[in-house]
This record gives structure tokens, C-alpha cells and sequence, in this order.
């Protein structure tokens, strides 16, 4: 399983790295040039204490202004590593949050709805930031822990080799106490991940749905799930920091013990004059940055383990399909084009009921279709699967003579405008909601559009028209702007779901008065409960089941389905 893994990590490392390589290549460089020179003074300061013993003052003279051209150097080049490893950084999440947001609007439906919000959520703020960090500051941590380590080996074993095996054999002792806990760092890791997606998910849906808590009078019921979901991570994050703690002890004590053997060693040397104290200072400085460095590897042996966490999520995220592969037939006109279903059965769930069983129907062109039926029939899954969202599990739903399944979705969705039953009202301004299919509309077309939904009165009683930022507006004035905002996008075909339903009977009846005026150009399709509203329409389907069980007009289906005059008089 790992040996797969790894080529993965690695194509990823490399996809983000790869555009960059320059500027890494040169923060490398530099972040190498500078530690070596900001390890130089130790022995320098070494060789001071050795000119103050000799009295040599016009070396310690000498060996400043060396110490001095050292500081400058390392000065400069740490300000030109902090940049570029700041922009680098940066520049890598931006590039990480826009692939990964750009998947999730790539994906189809069904795929999407098989992860979480949450997790997308998490990926997007917490594993890009992750991997980000890992690219720039945990590979250059490794580096100036790598050049520290060799540069402090160099001077220790220039300085006394005895010393340095004494150095030397605490770093066996310290790996083991690492590898021991960070295999189970790496799985808290993955445990706490999951519990943060799915904390992730909570927070949204409550959030978002803050009037349903108040309304049913859950709020405590909320707060209590979620202090259970904060028990969990702190739990989680205390066990973590249980291991940390056990594997910096196991260090602390490994480096302590070679300290004191070579303060014993060391001073020994120096009292039978084979060790200048000089030189025994310069060698502790080492030596200090010598465990440092292997405490710093060590530390990135199993956080690089954690890392791996996020980049497999990240790649598997990022290796789902495209839902537009495969579909490259374009239409160039919907017009003139009925929507037929043939035989169409559908379920959302493997194995589970069928919400549409073998239906078929023809929805004519520059017409208006009605669906009506009881809730749960099927009404708003035929617009998800004229949309395409979904596939059928068999039969299939032809615009014209071509197949829905083969036309480019680009080119099916910008011809196909639908209002939900509740739509969504985005945030910002009204024209930025009125626009959001049509950024080119002309200003006259707006007005004429907001005019015919019953929206001028409203425009005009907002501070700043349609410029004006949206805040809580009712839901009959939520449903006129999703009408509007269909309008404006000017689409061939329009599913129209209970659009009608927070208006009052004069603003519905205007409505539907519009849409009739449109069907001479458009293939409207209109689910609608409110039977009153649609007496005019001639073709109306009645669903039960799944299936079109009657269709005609208002007075065939009330003189001949029982199931049509049912939903009649329940509605008087």
C-alpha cells in the first residue's frame, strides 16, 4: 500500500514545486549560505578566548571586524530567505485553495455529495496551509538542519574526535525514542482529522440553518453535540501531546546524559593541557547545534508522516473525475427541441426505492409543461436529471435526438435556467445576484426584466438600487429575484420548482401571465402544488410513483383522474 502511495506524494510535491523551482533553487542557496555563516562565530568566539588567554589583542582585533562581516552577511541573507520563503508560501497555498475549490466545482453532484462540506472546507483551510508549510518552512527547516549538521560535524571532529564519538553515539538513542511514537502521532493525526471534517459539517449546517435550531427549540441539543465534538479533539490533541512529550523527554535525557560525559571528558583534557578551554567552548557550541539539528530531523521524520495525511487527502480529492469528461457534443440551438424520457428509472442510493420508475414523457418545446403531484413523487428529480446532476440508472432523457449524457455541460447548463422552490440568495449586492448568468446585460434589459417580476417597487426602495448590499429580505422577494435572475440569463429552457409559492395570488397569477408570454420562445417546464395557478395550462403531467399516471388539460385530468382531483379540491 505505501509503495503506491509514495510516487503520488511525490507527483504532488513535484506539481507545485515544479512552476517555482528557480526561486527555490535560490531560497535554498541562501538559506544554506546564511546558516553556514551564522555557525562561524562559535568558532571564532572559541579562538577569542584563546587570544585572551595568549594576550594577543590584535587578533581578538582582527577576529571582530571578521565577526562583523559575518553578522552582516547573515543579516542579509536572512532578510532575502524570510521574503522569498514568506511569498513562496503564500503563493503555493493560493495555488493549492484555488485547484482544490476549482475540483469541487468540477466534480459532479454525486460525487460531491459523497464527501462533506466539512471536508471540503477542511481541505481548503487547513491541508493547503498544511502542505504550504511543509513545501517552504519544514523542507528549509530540514535543510539548515542538514547544512547545521554537517558544518557542527566538521568543526567537532576538527576540534577533537575523541569528543565527538561521545557526540556521536546519542543520536541511535534519540531515533528510537521517535520512531517509537511517531507511528502513533501519524494515526491520533488521522483520528483528529476526521473528527475536525466532521466538526466542520456540524458547524456549517447549523450555522447556515440557525433559524430551524431556534424554531425547534434545539439549542441547547446543538451546544451539547458540540462540546461532545470539542471533547473528542481535545482528548485527541492531549494524547498527541502525551507522545510529543514522551519523545522530547527521551531526547532531553539522551543529550543531557552526552553533555554531561563530555563536560567530564572535556574538562578532564583541559586540566592535562591536551584541550585549550577555548576550543572546549567552540566544541559545546557545536555540539549544541549538533543535537539541535538532530532533534530538528527527528521532529520532521514524523511530521512528515502527519504531512502525509493531508497530501493523500489532497490527492485523492484532486484525482476525482471531472463530471464534464467524455461530453464534447454541442448544440447550437435548444430551440424547436422537445425533452423526452424514455423509460427512465432512477435511485438515489444503490439498492434503495426507486424515486423514478420507468417514466417516460415528452416536454414540447416553446410550451409550457406542468408537473403536479404529492410530495415525494419524483417532480424535482426530472430537473435534476435535465440538468444532469444525476444519471439515470437506466431508460434515457434526449433533447431533440441527442442523448443528454454525450452533450458538453457547458453548453447544456448555459441553456437551461432553473429556480428552486428555495433559492439561494447570494451575498452581496442585488446586481451581483440579478447578473450572476448574465454579467453583459444592459441596464434597460434589468429594469425591464425586474418591471415584469415585480421588483422595480422594491429596487427603488433600497438606498443604493441595485447596487445595494442584501441583507434579510422576504421570501417572496427572494423568489422575484431567482425568477429574475433566470430571465436575465435568457436561457432556451427554464424548470420552474414551486415558484410561485411564497407570492400572494395577484403577484402569482402575474407570473404565470409571464410565462406564458414566453413559452412562444422557450421550453418551460413548471412544478407547481397550487392547482388554482395553472387552469389555463393545457399540458399538465400528473406523477405518482414515479411515473406520469394522466396527462391533459385542467378539465380531462378533473373530469378523468381521481388522483389530479384529489390534489384539486385539497388545494380549494
Amino acid at each position: 500500500m505505501k509503495d503506491k502511495r509514495k510516487p503520488a506524494h511525490y507527483n504532488l510535491l513535484i506539481r507545485y514545486i515544479k512552476p517555482y523551482k528557480n526561486k527555490f533553487i535560490i531560497l535554498y542557496v541562501i538559506t544554506m549560505l546564511g546558516n553556514v555563516m551564522g555557525l562561524l562565530p562559535v568558532y571564532f568566539m572559541g579562538d577569542i578566548i584563546d587570544y585572551v588567554t595568549a594576550q594577543r589583542f590584535e587578533k581578538i582585533l582582527y577576529t571582530i571586524c571578521v565577526l562583523f562581516f559575518l553578522f552582516l552577511g547573515t543579516s542579509i541573507f536572512n532578510i532575502a530567505e524570510t521574503y522569498l520563503a514568506s511569498w513562496l508560501n503564500n503563493e503555493i497555498t493560493k495555488k493549492i485553495k484555488e485547484d482544490i475549490y476549482s475540483k469541487a466545482n468540477q466534480i459532479s453532484i454525486t460525487e460531491f455529495q459523497k464527501l462533506s462540506s466539512g471536508h471540503i472546507i477542511s481541505l481548503i483551510e487547513g491541508d493547503s496551509t498544511t502542505i504550504s508549510d511543509f513545501f517552504v518552512s519544514k523542507i528549509i527547516g530540514v535543510l539548515v538542519a542538514v547544512v547545521t549538521l554537517i558544518v557542527s560535524l566538521f568543526f567537532l571532529f576538527k576540534l577533537s574526535i575523541s569528543l565527538s564519538f561521545i557526540a556521536i553515539m546519542a543520536f541511535p538513542l534519540g531515533f528510537i525514542g521517535n520512531l517509537f511514537c511517531g507511528s502513533k502521532i501519524t494515526r491520533q493525526s488521522d483520528i483528529l482529522r476526521k473528527i475536525s471534517d466532521e466538526n466542520y459539517t456540524f458547524l456549517n449546517k447549523t450555522l447556515n440553518g440557525i433559524k430551524e435550531v431556534k424554531s425547534y427549540v434545539v439549542e441547547y441539543k446543538m451546544i451539547d453535540k458540540f462540546k461532545v465534538y470539542t471533547e473528542q479533539m481535545k482528548k485527541n490533541n492531549m494524547k498527541i501531546t502525551i507522545l510529543e512529550i514522551f519523545s522530547s523527554m527521551v531526547n532531553s535525557i539522551v543529550s543531557s546524559i552526552s553533555d554531561w560525559l563530555i563536560i567530564g571528558y572535556g574538562t578532564w583534557k583541559i586540566i592535562t593541557g591536551t584541550f585549550s578551554i577555548g576550543s572546549y567552548v567552540a566544541f559545546n557550541g557545536y555540539s549544541g547545534f549538533m543535537f539541535n539539528a538532530i532533534r530538528e530531523l527527528l521532529q520532521m521524520f514524523f511530521q512528515f508522516r502527519t504531512i502525509e495525511i493531508s497530501l493523500e487527502r489532497i490527492r485523492m480529492f484532486l484525482e476525482i473525475p471531472d463530471e464534464k469528461i467524455g461530453r464534447n457534443e454541442n448544440i447550437d440551438s435548444f430551440q424547436d427541441k422537445n425533452i423526452v424520457f424514455n423509460n427512465v428509472n432512477y435511485s438515489y442510493l444503490e439498492n434503495s426505492k426507486k424515486v423514478l420508475q420507468n417514466f417516460s414523457a415528452t416536454f414540447k418545446s416553446r410550451d409550457i409543461s406542468v408537473l403536479v403531484g404529492a410530495n415525494g413523487t419524483g417532480k424535482s428529480t426530472v430537473f435534476s436529471l435535465i440538468e444532469q446532476f444525476y444519471q439515470p440508472n437506466s431508460g434515457d432523457i434526449c433533447i431533440g435526438n441527442t442523448n443528454l449524457k454525450d452533450i458538453n455541460l457547458e453548453c447544456l447548463r448555459q441553456n437551461i435556467g432553473m429556480v428552486q422552490q428555495h433559492p439561494i440568495i447570494l451575498s452581496g449586492t442585488l446586481r451581483e445576484n440579478l447578473e450572476y448568468g448574465n454579467e453583459n446585460v444592459e441596464e434597460k434589459i434589468l429594469d425591464y426584466i425586474c418591471e415584469e417580476v415585480g421588483l422595480t417597487e422594491f429596487v427603488n426602495s433600497l438606498p443604493h438600487g441595485y447596487d445595494t448590499q442584501l441583507s434579510e429580505i422576504s421570501g417572496g422577494q427572494q423568489q422575484r429575484i431567482a425568477i429574475a435572475r433566470v430571465l436575465i440569463k435568457n436561457p432556451s429552457i427554464l424548470l420552474l420548482d414551486e415558484v410561485t409559492s411564497d407570492l400572494d395570488g395577484k403577484s402569482e397569477n402575474e407570473i404565470i401571465n409571464l410565462l406564458k408570454k414566453l413559452a412562444g420562445t422557450k421550453t418551460i417546464i413548471l412544478i407547481s402544488h397550487r392547482v388554482n395557478a395553472i387552469v389555463d395550462i393545457p399540458n399538465i403531467y400528473v406523477m405518482d410513483q414515479g411515473k406520469i399516471i394522466a396527462q391533459g388539460n385542467h378539465k380531462d385530468l378533473s373530469e378523468n383522474c381521481f388522483l389530479y382531483s384529489m390534489l384539486v379540491n385539497s388545494k380549494e
